[in-house]
């Protein structure tokens, strides 16, 4: 009795592990990957606001790259990002760690803000509650921001302006220190 439960269980893992293998090797096809930015697009998108997600490649999910990003409302687009990149190092995830190695888009361009549905109350406005932050977070290096283009429109900053963005971060050894 002991060794076919064994067994089943042994079957059971390898079947798990089959499927994760299996949905890994898929990520690296461009079929997949199409289909993720599909998804992608679905999340990110909603009614009356389209997503738009094209050229989603790389060894997904550790060296991703994007095409261009569009999100869209009743005016028309309103964010735009061009050329996304993210790489993260998969062995740091072994120890604990997240370690991004470059993170960033040739341009990111926020014409102006997105249009708000119609309130679903007759109640007042009022500021969301912030989520209260965790006493812990895992051990992050984040060695490369770039932002090549960062484009605001006037009707965010009240007139058109552009950066570019340059950085590094990370949280320190406790976990509680940026």
């Amino acid at each position: 009795m002991l060794r076919r439960l064994c067994l089943v269980l042994a079957g059971l893992v390898l079947l798990v592990l089959v499927l994760l293998l299996g949905a890994f090797g898929l990520a690296q096809t461009r079929l997949g990957q199409d289909r993720i930015a599909s998804l992608v697009a679905g999340l990110l998108g909603a009614p009356g606001q389209p997503a738009e997600v094209t050229g989603l490649r790389g060894f997904l999910p550790f060296d991703v790259t994007l095409a261009a990003l569009r999100l869209r409302d009743g005016r028309g687009v309103w964010l735009e990002v061009d050329d996304a990149r993210l790489a993260i190092r998969p062995s740091a995830l072994l120890r604990g760690r997240i370690v991004v190695e470059a993170v960033g888009a040739r341009r990111v361009a926020v014409d102006r803000p997105p249009e708000s549905p119609a309130p679903a109350t007759s109640e007042p406005f009022s500021l969301p509650q912030l989520p209260s932050l965790p006493s812990y977070v895992p051990r992050l290096r984040l060695q490369s921001l770039t932002v090549g283009s960062l484009e605001l429109g006037a009707p965010i900053l009240g007139q058109a302006v552009s950066f570019t963005l340059d950085g590094r971060t990370g949280t320190g050894a406790d976990g509680q220190t940026a």
